[in-house]
C-alpha cells in the first residue's frame, strides 16, 4: 500500500535528522514525503533537498510566504499528497521501524488510526505511554469538543473520498483535534493500537503538553471548533 508522510517544520530543529532517518528506515518505506516549511524567516529548503534528493523517494517541499501555524501547514501538506493514506510526522520524534507496517492495513477499514507512543523527556523525568487503553472508549462529539484526545504525531488517516471536506474547512486550532472530530461526525470509529510505535519527545519547545492555555484562547478554540462542526455537518449533508 502506498502512503505519504506529511511533516511541518519551523526552522531547523536539532532533532530533525533523527526523525527523518527513522521515517526513511521504515520496514515499509514511504511512497512520498511532503514537508511544509512554516514561515520562520530562515528557510531550510536547501538542507531538505540535500538530505532527501538521493533517497529514491518522491518528495515535495513547500515554503509558506507567511506564518500559517502547524495546523494549517499540515492541511496544506495533506492536500498536496498524491496518495490517500497519510502519516503525520513532527520534526522531533522517532518512529519505530515497524510503525507503518503494523498500522497501515487498518486503513482498509478505518478513516483514522492512532498508535500508542513512548513519551520521553530531555530532562529528568520517567518515560511513560502517551495513552491509556481506556482513552478511546465511548468517544462522542461532546467528549471530544472539550478535550483533544489525540496527538497528531501518532495518527494516520485514509482521505479517500474526503479530500473535498478537508479542502473546504480550516484545521484551527489543531489538525489532530479537527481530524478526530471529523471522524466522529463521519460516524467512523477511531482505531486505537495499544502498541508504542513512536518515541514521542517532550522538550522545552514542545507544543503539546505545555501549561494550560488562557481562558481567552480556550474560548477561541471552542468557537473555531463549533464553526468546524457546523461546516462539516453541512458538507456531509450536502454530499450524502
Amino acid at each position: 500500500m502506498n502512503y505519504t508522510v506529511c511533516m511541518t517544520v519551523y526552522g531547523k530543529s536539532r532533532y530533525l535528522d533523527e526523525q527523518l532517518n527513522s521515517i526513511l528506515n521504515q520496514s515499509l518505506i514511504p511512497s512520498q514525503i511532503i514537508v511544509v516549511e512554516d514561515y520562520s524567516g530562515s528557510s531550510i529548503k536547501n538542507y531538505l533537498n540535500e538530505f532527501l534528493h538521493d533517497k529514491k523517494i518522491s518528495y515535495k517541499i513547500y515554503t509558506n510566504t507567511k506564518n500559517l501555524g502547524p495546523a494549517e501547514s499540515f492541511r496544506k501538506a495533506l492536500l498536496a499528497a498524491d496518495y490517500d493514506i497519510i502519516y503525520f510526522a513532527d520534526h522531533d520524534d522517532i518512529w519505530h521501524q515497524d510503525r507503518v507496517l503494523k498500522t497501515i492495513d487498518y486503513h482498509n477499514y478505518y478513516f483514522l488510526v492512532v498508535c500508542n507512543a513512548k513519551v520521553f523527556y530531555e530532562y529528568k523525568k520517567i518515560s511513560h505511554p502517551l495513552y491509556r487503553s481506556t482513552d478511546f472508549n465511548n468517544i462522542n462529539i461532546f467528549k471530544i469538543f472539550f478535550k483533544n484526545l489525540i496527538v497528531g504525531a501518532t495518527t494516520s488517516i485514509n482521505v479517500k473520498n474526503y479530500r473535498n471536506l478537508i479542502n473546504a474547512v480550516r484545521f484551527e486550532p489543531m489538525h489532530d483535534w479537527m481530524l478526530a472530530i471529523m471522524s466522529v461526525l463521519l460516524k467512523k470509529k477511531i482505531k486505537f493500537i495499544d502498541t508504542e510505535l513512536v518515541s514521542y519527545r517532550r522538550h522545552s519547545k514542545t507544543l503539546t503538553g505545555r501549561s494550560k492555555n488562557s481562558i481567552l484562547n480556550r474560548i477561541n478554540y471552542r468557537i473555531n471548533i463549533l464553526k468546524f462542526i457546523f461546516k462539516i455537518k453541512k458538507l456531509i449533508k450536502t454530499h450524502s
